[in-house]
């Protein structure tokens, strides 16, 4: 079992692994790049790279902030404005 699995279903794991250190790069870059941008179709196209699943007519509203978000789903026809 990878660290990552460990993670997600809740077991101890190795923090430092490689294989998390990649996917938190990844939401880290993601994240900025969301967070900076004013386009609408950019922010939904991040976003879509980023988590595992946004539903049909949801919008998340910068800033938003998470640690991988592949983990995370949104539903359809849902707002989050933090």
């Amino acid at each position: 079992m990878t660290e990552w699995e460990k993670m997600c279903q809740g077991f101890v794991f190795d923090d430092s692994d490689g294989s998390i250190d990649i996917r938190r790069d990844h939401a880290t870059r993601t994240l900025q790049a969301f967070n900076q941008s004013v386009e609408a179709t950019t922010r939904k196209q991040l976003l879509t790279t980023l988590l595992r699943n946004i539903g049909e007519g949801s919008v998340i509203q910068p800033p938003f902030h998470c640690e991988f978000g592949e983990t995370i789903e949104v539903g359809s026809n849902t707002l989050i404005n933090m």
